[in-house]
């Protein structure tokens, strides 16, 4: 699922993904499409949630481009993610800046049929 949320009139697109499968130490999201890698410029972050820890992290498509899957290892104290667990502020934009909407976009879903 993407959301769009509106921060003063400016849209930042994030794409929802949730995981709870422990894999060596870490959990495994997913950052491409069903078909492959996603094309053009379809989101601007990464809203990733591992439900067994109930832990976000909030990850700029910039941080991860050019991959399908990225390793979150919360414990590790040195994690190429670690800096984005609960980085909710990357979400606001500048300094007192607030979100005025939040849209869920399902074109994918409705594409599929589902």
């Amino acid at each position: 699922m993407t959301l769009r949320w509106s921060i003063k009139g400016r849209f930042v697109r994030v794409q929802v993904k949730s995981t709870m499968f422990l894999d060596r130490g870490g959990y495994t999201v997913t950052v491409r499409g069903w078909r492959g890698k996603y094309t053009g410029d379809p989101f601007d972050f990464v809203a990733a949630y591992l439900i067994p820890l109930d832990i976000w992290y909030i990850l700029p498509v910039a941080s991860f481009k050019m991959r399908a899957t990225v390793g979150l290892y919360p414990k590790l104290k040195k994690s190429k993610y670690g800096r984005y667990k609960e980085a909710w502020h990357l979400l606001r934009g500048g300094a007192g800046d607030t979100v005025d909407r939040i849209e869920a976009c399902a074109e994918e879903v409705l594409a599929l049929g589902i």
